[in-house]
């Protein structure tokens, strides 16, 4: 009898926090249960509800062992990353989630999404946060969300690697990578374009050498931020020459994007075309010789 009471009460407690309409067919406890229901029905952002977008709930509920998403700019892939670390963090316990990315802002930045989602989260729905800072968030469950540069040692667990293409020595961060879930656990990498050259773009263009990765291909027109109507857009836009499909389907800003760039430049940010080196001044490998990373990123991941 104790156990229906206890059943009984946190439905009751659930109904008066979700605000949302759970999906057909879906218990409202087994959909919290899902990462995708876990941050869609409890936690808000920016003060509003949180509603994803459609390609974000298949991604963050994704169980496969090696995900790579070519994305537009601006789709939303860094909050998708850091919104599945938070609903495992707390719906599992003892877990890591390793975020990396091309510069510390960037890592910066997945590591504060993480926060804040938590943060807006009701209390007796989540783990307390006993670690806070910038390169780190750690829970009363054990469960923990860190950025670092080169990932290592901390397997088993969920690594995420944003912005691929344009990450020097990415060779090497996808390798220590890959071996951190030889015990368990997600390699989830993505990134724009780059030049035809690297390992993203093998990863993402040649699937008979990579053949265990699920593949998002993610053009603008896939976020409701970029796109006046996503599901329409998904049916037209592909058959449509850019500037049609900029016309028909983009949000006001995207056509200014649009008019103040070269169609060649707003297809590779936007629309996931690779640049052909034999059109580049610059190669691909030349360019990533001479970048280096962050160096106060590299101090950090020292100590």
């Amino acid at each position: 009898m104790k156990k229906y009471l206890i059943i009984l009460l946190i439905l009751v407690t659930a109904m008066n926090i979700v605000s949302k309409q759970v999906p057909d067919g879906k218990e409202l406890i087994d959909w919290l249960a899902t990462n995708s229901g876990y941050i869609e029905g409890l936690a808000s952002y920016n003060e509003t509800d949180l509603v994803l977008d459609g390609w974000q709930k298949e991604y963050i509920d994704d169980p496969a062992q090696l995900i790579a998403a070519l994305k537009a700019r601006q789709i939303g892939s860094s909050f998708a990353m850091a919104a599945k670390a938070i609903a495992k963090s707390q719906i599992y316990k003892n877990w890591p989630a390793v975020l990396t990315s091309m510069n510390l802002d960037d890592a910066r930045e997945k590591i504060m999404y993480a926060g804040l989602i938590h943060d807006s989260i009701p209390a007796k729905w989540k783990s307390k946060l006993i670690t806070d800072n910038k390169f780190e968030l750690g829970f009363s469950n054990g469960s923990r969300i860190i950025t670092m540069f080169k990932p290592r040692g901390k397997g088993p667990a969920d690594v995420y690697i944003d912005e691929m293409a344009l990450m020097p020595h990415a060779d090497d961060i996808y390798d220590a990578a890959l071996y951190m879930i030889s015990r368990g656990g997600q390699l989830s990498i993505a990134s724009t374009p780059f030049g035809k050259g690297g390992r993203f773009y093998d990863i993402s263009s040649n699937s008979s050498e990579y053949p265990d990765f699920k593949r998002y291909q993610l053009p603008w027109w896939w976020s409701s931020a970029l796109c006046i109507d996503v599901k329409k857009a998904i049916l037209e836009a592909p058959s449509m020459p850019t500037p049609d499909r900029v016309d028909r389907f983009g949000t006001q800003t995207l056509k200014l994007i649009f008019r103040n760039n070269t169609i060649e430049g707003f297809m590779q940010e936007m629309e996931l075309s690779f640049i052909d080196e034999q059109e580049a001044f610059l190669s691909y490998d030349l360019i990533m010789r001479c970048v280096d990373p962050n160096p106060e990123y590299l101090y950090f991941n020292k100590h």
